[in-house]
């Protein structure tokens, strides 16, 4: 049996990322705001490279779910009213 003892180690790291999400309808110009990013799920892999029952690397995949929240700006002609909203108007008087 082969035994191989070392050091134990804790590396906690802060990696940020960017992605690119097409997204259907979106047009030149619009906003993307990112709503809500999350972490749904995790793996880790040991990657031993040299075949010698030791692990010189790993490989963590992550499933991160991003919402995004796209706006625009819109101008809206809105056509006048075709009949008269009020028949009997009456003054407020004090």
């Amino acid at each position: 049996m082969r035994v191989v003892c070392g050091d134990i180690r804790h590396c906690t790291l802060f990696i940020p990322f960017r992605l690119f999400i097409e997204i259907p309808g979106a047009l030149e110009g619009d906003t993307c705001e990112v709503v809500e990013a999350c972490v749904l799920g995790e793996v880790d892999s040991l990657i031993d490279d040299n075949n010698d029952g030791l692990f010189e690397r790993l490989v963590e995949t992550l499933d991160i779910q991003v919402r995004v929240r796209v706006t625009r700006d819109t101008v809206v002609n809105v056509s006048g009213a075709r009949r008269q909203l009020t028949t009997n108007f009456v003054p407020f008087t004090r």
